[in-house]
């Protein structure tokens, strides 16, 4: 999935990984934080962009209350998408 990504989109993570060396093993907790936050951040780009184009658009949200009292709150976005597809997210 990543491979997808990087072959079909021109953002920072593909300028990164392109320019890194072949023996390259990203094992620092820096460059890792790095990684994953531009991850999110083009996912969360990519999930606007979608709500944008959306003719229709709902969030659901619900709250619980797990066994040691620690409260619980979960968002899922639902849209209609190109060509009259449903997508279900759920917000983490």
């Amino acid at each position: 999935m990543l491979e997808f990504q990087i072959d079909t989109s021109n953002d920072p993570l593909k300028k990164r990984l392109e320019t890194c060396h072949a023996n390259a093993r990203y094992s620092c907790k820096t460059i890792q934080n790095k990684t994953v936050s531009l991850i999110g951040k083009y996912i969360r780009e990519s999930v606007v962009q979608e709500l944008k184009e959306a003719k229709f658009f709902l969030v659901l949200c619900n709250e619980v209350t797990d066994n040691v009292n620690l409260e619980k709150l979960s968002f899922v976005l639902r849209f209609v998408g190109g060509l009259g597809r449903i997508s279900r997210l759920p917000v983490h």
